[in-house]
């Protein structure tokens, strides 16, 4: 089984291709998604984070921090790629403790939480996968990101919590469409169907 991931194992409070597609709204905004680079966050609410523009000063991670953490996730993200998904998690995991506290306040920390969620998706371990994906909504980049919240819906329906499931598919429909669906078990789409009403004139989503 993978490494447990109980908040007093990361104290965070409790990609690449770890988030694969960015999705924009209908005047071409994008929604937030994660980035791995030095640079931390904005504290929007006590404890919370958001992704601020490349061009406002922040603080930064110490270069020999930084060149850690990255070689650490580009290894993680190599062993993706093979397939050893156990090992991706572990290196992942340990990327994410080498972030200086509090350790939700970087970019890379939202980037390393996802990656580290899709690990265990991709294994079938919801149990290991929901709390990184939790997590990762006090991060930079993820709150309001559909592909996020896809996988957290994703889990949470196959821990049977199928509210708390409903209300994080919703977002991600809201934010990303039918699109970012696409390829997923229908019936996750299924549930959002159930949820929410289809526009006036339509007698289903699109």
């Amino acid at each position: 089984s993978l490494p447990g991931c109980p908040l007093s194992v990361y104290p965070v409070c409790h990609g690449g291709d770890l988030t694969p597609r960015r999705f924009h709204d209908t005047e071409g905004v994008y929604f937030p998604f994660t980035v791995l680079d030095d640079r931390a966050g904005r504290e929007t609410r006590r404890g919370m984070y958001e992704m601020v523009d490349g061009g406002m000063r922040v603080k930064r991670l110490p270069p020999k921090t930084y060149e850690a953490v990255r070689a650490m996730a580009e290894e993680g993200e190599r062993q993706m790629a093979s397939g050893d998904l156990r090992g991706a998690f572990r290196s992942l995991y340990e990327a994410l403790n080498l972030l200086p506290e509090p350790r939700q306040q970087w970019n890379a920390a939202g980037w390393l939480l996802v990656g580290m969620g899709e690990c265990a998706f991709r294994l079938g371990q919801w149990e290991a996968a929901v709390g990184p994906l939790q997590d990762a909504m006090i991060c930079p980049g993820t709150l309001g990101n559909p592909w996020v919240h896809l996988r957290l819906g994703q889990v949470r329906y196959e821990l049977d919590e199928k509210d708390r499931a409903a209300d994080e598919l919703a977002r991600a429909y809201m934010g990303g469409g039918r699109e970012v669906f696409e390829g997923e078990d229908p019936k996750y789409f299924g549930l959002v169907e159930r949820v929410l009403k289809p526009p006036p004139g339509m007698d289903r989503l699109s």
